[in-house]
């Protein structure tokens, strides 16, 4: 036989060598392309590290090399360096530990906290040589799990009441201040909806108002009735706030005091924020609910005629969004302020909530004041507003209006009818008005349009009086005239008798200077009459009532005849009965 030359190593242990450094290698390559919360290593019984990878530097700031120089500094103090020690003794006497975790200084000095996982390596033989081991970066959880026990101590130990429901209302949280307000346990509110605290102490339209705000705004805040587990209803202040969860979608968290006498309110106190605003001190709903039906009985009670205009900022929305919240309730204030100079002292002005506000008219003529009132609201919201930090805003607003009895007899159902004609306002451009009815509505624009051409024709000097002879049938001879205006309206192209515009001056109080008018140019034509020596006697004015009752009317006469040298018997003033025994005056014009 031929003789086998012997390398003396065999051929399959060679082969089982070369496979598991190839093992090993693609192991390495695999370790070493990992980022991000892991990093591995390996230490042999002495404590040297033979091994970390490159995965250290994501987590800790030294490469390789650099952690196995400085690994005992990395550590944040002796007793923890004692404990690792010890652990490691145990991992290499063949104890398999259990996962620890410890805090390590990062290369810039912050800490870091890491979990570890080690088994022992053992030999051949079964002698622990090494530890192997993987940190795990667990910084940002210690810090989550420390931002939420702070948290879950602040939602715990407050003393307002803390609600969370989700998008439909249902009850997921509640604190333990909101069980003590409430007398409810946590475990009798969650799942339940929110509804079952209501007081009824406000209607559909509270509720309504309140949830537009929150749905535009994504907040709410202002006084609100609820009802303990006991029945007793109770005062509090509310805020409801949308918190948006990208996985979870919306939710809403409830912050509440209760304002209760018990809790530092006098009765006065309490009663006043039940039917008050915070914000514009102005009547709240539930007020403006029992004023109107007051109201609505006494104008049925004693014949007479209201109205109902619901009022919003056209562009609030866009103050709130563009410069908070503390700037769009500055304008509300400032915005409910103007309103209420633009109204008579007996007028009801409330606010709704959010930019909402309705005011209620007493007593008007017909459904044209209503209207005046409503242009002069909409002019006066026109005008600039000037806010805290320089901020220089234009809002307007538009107007719905109802009239009742005409339009309905019950509160709510005016107040609606007045909201569904705003919403007609709306539609035709903002920054107007619009009735319940259209018809209202066209007749009131025909007024203003009227009133608009009145004026113009009083600056432009398109009036001119006629003179209707007065002859005496007795002695058959001309002895006076009778002055009657008429109106040569330029953008009607002809003659409009008095009859057509003399109401609406009268009720506009256009009247006053027309009639001023009327009385210098008759005087002036009596005096040019008198220098040609036509043989009059007298000339004739009808006089308005407003004019009669101006405290000056007397002395007006007297410097008009003074100065076209007219004597006094020669003016006659001509005031009929029946506008004497009217209340000629509007109180919205005056």
């Amino acid at each position: 036989m031929p003789h086998r030359h012997h390398t003396g190593i065999p051929a399959e242990k060679t082969a089982l060598e070369s496979a598991l450094r190839e093992s090993e290698a693609k192991y390495q390559r695999l370790i070493d392309g990992l980022r991000g919360e892991y990093f591995f290593y390996r230490h042999d019984a002495s404590g040297v590290f033979t091994y970390v990878s490159a995965t250290v530097q994501d987590i800790l700031g030294y490469t390789p090399q650099q952690y196995r120089v400085h690994y005992a500094d990395t550590l944040t103090a002796a007793p923890v360096n004692k404990a690792v020690i010890e652990r490691t003794q145990r991992g290499l006497s063949g104890i398999r530990q259990p996962p620890y975790e410890i805090e390590v200084f990062h290369k810039d000095g912050s800490v870091r906290h890491l979990a570890i996982f080690e088994s022992p390596v053992a030999d051949e033989q079964g002698q622990t040589v090494a530890i192997e081991g993987i940190a795990h970066d667990i910084t940002q959880r210690k810090r989550d799990a420390e931002n939420l026990s702070l948290t879950e101590a602040v939602f715990n130990c407050t003393h307002e009441g803390i609600v969370v429901t989700d998008a439909q209302g249902i009850i997921l949280r509640i604190n333990p201040a909101a069980e003590t307000i409430t007398g409810y346990r946590a475990d009798e509110l969650v799942g339940k909806n929110m509804r079952m605290n209501k007081s009824d102490r406000h209607d559909r339209e509270f509720y309504q108002s309140m949830w537009k705000s929150i749905t535009e705004t994504g907040f709410w805040q202002g006084e609100i009735w609820n009802r303990r587990k006991s029945g007793e209803i109770y005062p509090e202040w509310l805020t409801i706030s949308a918190a948006t969860c990208s996985q979870r979608g919306t939710h809403y968290i409830g912050i509440f005091t209760d304002i209760s006498q018990g809790n530092g309110r006098s009765a006065t106190d309490i009663e006043h924020l039940a039917h008050y605003d915070a914000l514009t001190d102005l009547p709240n709903r539930l007020l403006l609910l029992s004023h109107l039906a007051h109201a609505v009985e006494r104008a049925k009670r004693n014949s007479l005629r209201g109205a109902v205009l619901f009022l919003d900022l056209d562009r609030f929305k866009n103050v709130n969004d563009s410069l908070g919240h503390a700037a769009g309730d500055q304008l509300l204030v400032l915005a409910s302020q103007r309103m209420r100079g633009r109204l008579r002292e007996a007028d009801f002005l409330a606010r709704l909530g959010g930019d909402e506000f309705v005011i209620v008219l007493e007593d008007i003529t017909n459904p044209t004041d209503a209207a005046d009132v409503a242009q002069a609201l909409v002019n006066a919201l026109s005008q600039s507003f000037h806010l805290a930090g320089e901020h220089e805003v234009y809002v307007g607003c538009s107007v719905g209006i109802s009239i009742f009895p005409d339009d309905g007899e019950k509160a709510d159902e005016l107040i609606q009818h007045a909201d569904n004609a705003l919403y007609l306002a709306k539609g035709n451009g903002r920054g107007t008005y619009s009735f319940y009815l259209e018809s209202l509505t066209r007749q009131a624009n025909e007024r203003l349009s009227m009133e608009a051409l009145l004026r113009r024709g009083l600056e432009r000097d398109e009036f001119e009086l006629y003179y209707q002879p007065l002859v005496s049938v007795k002695h058959n001879r001309l002895v006076g005239v009778e002055a009657l205006i008429r109106w040569h309206c330029s953008r009607r192209s002809e003659i409009v008798l008095p009859n057509s515009f003399i109401p609406l001056a009268e009720e506009t109080g256009i009247i006053a200077p027309l009639g001023d008018w009327v009385l210098r140019t008759a005087c002036a034509q009596m005096r040019n009459w008198l220098n040609d020596g036509l043989p009059l006697q007298t000339i004739s004015i009808n006089v308005s009532p407003r004019q009669f009752h101006r405290p000056d009317f007397v002395e007006q006469v007297r410097n008009t005849l003074t100065r076209y040298a007219v004597p006094p018997s020669c003016l006659e003033l001509e005031i009929t009965e029946s506008t004497l025994l009217k209340d000629a005056t509007s109180p919205h014009l005056e």
